[in-house]
């Protein structure tokens, strides 16, 4: 077994050794080409640049050139001098932007400029837009000073070049340095990853394989070793062979390993529920975990588990002690909560250390350490000028996040009325509520249900009645492009996750149905099992519902707000990308939550930052106190040649106005009218003999 310092000196060794890479160029940490490099452009103002993008192929930068005008255009990106040995490749990665693109490589031994590039090595013809290898043998100029030329002509559109390398692998003596014993209990399974442990040319083409052993079953998958010990207790010697897939040399090393009678009570904490990653500044919050008995003997006692709570400068800012009687099987768990709330009050990193100071047979297993970042968060938001405020679950004050789930029993907004499914930008036919349901001092009886997450509740300008053209393709993904309120073409609106979503039939719907009866009816709109129009690769997906009570509360709810999905421009996991709000039927009044930002075509974020979505989480919109002025509206009637006219006007409160009177002046003083006569929120006014 070799010493640390041994360690130390053949690592630092096999680093100089590794310098017989001339170029090993990945673009990284760069914002240009790198020095040295040069590049040529035909004069159309395109060329080669360093491009950050999630298509670079390691990392998340490469060598990128676009081109808007197919084969017109001839741009080279050329190496530095390099002095060629025997032995030495050219390897790169490089993929079309979309569809197919060419490449050629030249070689020049005289200068790094395009007419001195008089050999061809290399014409590749439609690369496309999976990554491929390339590999090219450079002995034909061993002894030798040469410049490598890379040439694109546009065919489509655009061309990555990655991870470029110029010279070759140098075979070191492999070695397997892992510690001399580890110890497990007799259940377990002990997981080690050997990469730690191993010095080779390229890690990445090693292979590790362990003498049969009739006490241990070892499984290998890559690097990591997993021990299970099938029941034996006691001293066993393990031996491990890396084999260097390069060089094929060998290296043989043995691990002793100690397994140790599974202990009668093994305490610890097997998951910290609370703190999250994210918590709020200056709002309450009770650390809350599992703890978990390992061993073979039921536990029924007293248990005590400490809590200290240290800000970014290690200060320690709270403390708590928990003390109680628990019953935990073997290998069952517990779930238990500190009996005192904390709150934090800076926004910085938080470290929650738990600790079990109850006795049990294992004790190095009864700490945990959890960190959480603190952010501010609008828990709490409004007035409007009509006088909707919102709470969210995570205010002392707000709602409880109580799911309803209609996906069995609900009907589908998505066929309700029409003959196919279309899952992509598609408003509902117009769905019944099922009672009258005031918004913004109107009453609206019907919905119009957007894929994209926000539904209408006033005839507007994007939904299109089946059959008419275009009825299956008119819902709304641009939640960006106005504020709110402000956004006119979207009357009467209540955004609840909106963003550019998409159902796969046969995956995902939305759903609605009515519950109770009058006057404490609500409607349920589920969108279940939805995912972002952008990005590949679901591993979840999105599920959320807002409920309209009969007495005009609003609830938004959300499950999933994350699908893990890659691959996008921007990001749009926890409502990255998303708008929540509500705004009344002419846009001059409303209340948002979270709104996403675009200023010049470019995505900015959030705001406020802190109100990102999370899973359980339950957001209310509701009219408190009428304390804000009636809203009036009306369109102006110009000039006019008539004696006689007539105004509308639509005044909205939280109450009914007991009058409405209207003041006018036409040049001799001011005189008023009252409303001739009133249609719901409309006060008609006539004007006689101006």
């Amino acid at each position: 077994m070799k010493a640390t310092i041994g360690i130390f000196l053949i690592l630092m060794c096999s680093t100089i050794l590794m310098a017989q890479w001339h170029i090993d160029e990945g673009f990284e940490g760069i914002t240009t080409i790198p020095q040295g490099w040069s590049v040529f452009d035909d004069g159309d103002g395109l060329t080669w640049r360093n491009m950050e993008h999630a298509n670079a192929h390691s990392g998340s930068r490469a060598a990128f050139a676009d081109n808007y005008l197919p084969n017109q255009n001839a741009d080279w990106l050329i190496t530095p001098q390099i002095s060629v040995n025997v032995g030495d490749n050219l390897e790169f990665y490089t993929r079309s932007w979309y569809s197919t693109e060419n490449l050629q490589v030249y070689v020049s031994t005289t200068q790094a400029q395009p007419g001195a590039m008089n050999t061809q090595l290399l014409n590749m013809q439609d690369i496309g837009t999976d990554y491929e290898f390339v590999e090219l043998s450079l002995n034909s100029y061993a002894g030798m000073d040469i410049y490598l030329g890379f040439v694109w002509e546009c065919t489509n559109y655009g061309i990555l070049i990655d991870d470029i390398r110029i010279g070759q692998e140098i075979a070191i003596d492999p070695e397997l340095n892992h510690p001399e014993s580890v110890s497990m209990y007799a259940s377990d399974t002990l997981t080690m990853d050997f990469s730690e442990y191993i010095v080779s040319a390229d890690i990445s083409n090693c292979a590790l394989i362990a003498e049969p052993n009739d006490n241990i079953e070892v499984q290998i998958s890559g690097l990591n070793v997993s021990l299970s010990s099938n029941g034996f207790v006691g001293d066993e010697e393990l031996i491990f062979t890396l084999e260097d897939g390069i060089s094929g040399l060998i290296a043989v090393d043995t691990l002793g390993l100690i397994v140790l009678e599974d202990p009668a009570i093994d305490f610890y904490i097997s998951a910290v529920s609370s703190p999250r990653m994210v918590e709020y500044q200056n709002i309450p919050m009770i650390p809350a975990f599992e703890v978990t008995n390992g061993g073979w003997t039921a536990y029924n006692d007293f248990i005590a588990v400490d809590l200290e709570v240290y800000s970014s400068t290690n200060e320690l800012l709270h403390s708590d002690a928990l003390g109680q009687v628990v019953d935990i099987p073997p290998a069952g768990s517990v779930s238990l909560s500190m009996p005192n709330s904390f709150i934090p009050t800076d926004i910085e990193e938080l470290r929650f250390e738990f600790s079990i100071s109850t006795e049990d047979s294992n004790p190095e297993n009864n700490g945990y350490v959890v960190y959480t970042t603190i952010i501010h968060r609008f828990t709490s938001g409004g007035p409007d000028t009509f006088g909707y405020r919102y709470l969210d679950s995570n205010d002392p004050l707000g709602p409880e996040y109580e799911w309803i789930e209609i996906s069995e029993t609900g009907t589908s907004s998505i066929m309700y009325g029409v003959p196919t499914f279309s899952g992509d930008d598609n408003f509902s036919e117009a769905l019944p509520l099922g009672f009258s349901f005031p918004f913004y001092g109107v009453d609206y009886n019907t919905a119009y249900v957007d894929i994209n997450g926000e539904i209408l509740l006033a005839p507007n300008n994007w939904q299109t009645d089946y059959p008419d053209e275009g009825w299956d393709n008119d819902g709304n993904m641009f939640n960006y492009m106005y504020p709110i309120p402000g956004y006119t073409q979207m009357p009467a609106m209540i955004a609840v996750y909106w963003d550019d979503l998409e159902a796969d039939e046969g995956v995902g719907d939305v759903f609605f149905e009515t519950f109770g009866s009058e006057p404490n009816r609500y409607t349920v709109i589920q969108w279940n099992d939805l995912r972002f129009r952008a990005g590949t690769g679901a591993e979840d997906l999105l599920k959320f519902q807002v409920i309209l009570y009969e007495n005009g509360e609003i609830k938004m709810q959300y499950h999933t707000v994350a699908t893990g999905q890659t691959g996008a421009s921007i990001p749009h996991d926890d409502g990255a990308s998303s708008t929540v709000a509500i705004q009344n039927q002419a846009a001059n009044t409303g209340l948002p939550y979270l709104r996403e930002i675009v200023q010049n075509n470019t995505y900015m974020g959030v705001e406020p930052a802190g109100n990102m979505l999370h899973d359980n989480l339950a957001i209310i919109f509701y009219s408190g106190e009428d304390e804000q002025e009636p809203i009036i509206t009306h369109k102006a009637k110009g000039n006019t040649f008539f004696q006689q006219q007539e105004l509308i006007a639509t005044i909205i409160d939280m109450t009914d106005p007991i009058e409405a009177e209207l003041h006018y002046n036409y040049g001799d003083g001011w005189l008023s009218t009252e409303a001739d006569i009133v249609t719901g929120n409309e006060y008609y006014f006539n004007i006689m003999n101006m």
